[in-house]
């Protein structure tokens, strides 16, 4: 967790003079993966999600697992809601979201039916956010 932390903290302190933005986004969004480790506490990961969302300027839906962001929106509705309102900001226009597909709507759905305005504006914001970069699919989630 130290090691992710001090290099999440030097990558969004200062961009290096020799690499170029699209290198540091990839390092940055390989931390992406530490959201995978169970073992580590929820809300850490959650933050560190954040994080390396806040820093990048493009995702991957590659590099993001969605299916495990879906996994903590019972618990941690709040926090998935607003990782998934930044992955929908920097998924670039026509970009393909694949098996985190499903999992995405079902994150969208329960932040739609929320009761909580700040989650639900994230949830609305979020889907248009998809609607924008071409995933028409995000556009009906009654049937899903």
């Amino acid at each position: 967790m130290i090691l992710c932390d001090q290099r999440l903290n030097v990558l969004s302190s200062s961009r290096r003079v020799n690499e170029t933005a699209e290198d540091i986004d990839l390092e940055i969004i390989e931390f992406a993966s530490w959201f995978e480790i169970t073992a580590l506490p929820t809300n850490w990961r959650l933050d560190r999600l954040k994080r390396v969302l806040e820093l990048v300027e493009f995702v991957d839906s590659t590099h993001f697992d969605l299916e495990a962001l879906g996994k903590e929106a019972t618990e941690h509705l709040r926090q998935v809601m607003h990782c998934l309102l930044l992955f929908s900001k920097k998924l670039p226009k026509e970009a393909y979201i694949g098996t985190g597909q499903n999992a995405a709507k079902s994150i969208l759905k329960v932040g739609l039916r929320s009761s909580d305005a700040e989650i639900q504006q994230s949830a609305v914001r979020a889907r248009d956010n998809l609607l924008l970069a071409g995933r028409f699919e995000f556009m009906e989630l009654d049937s899903f």
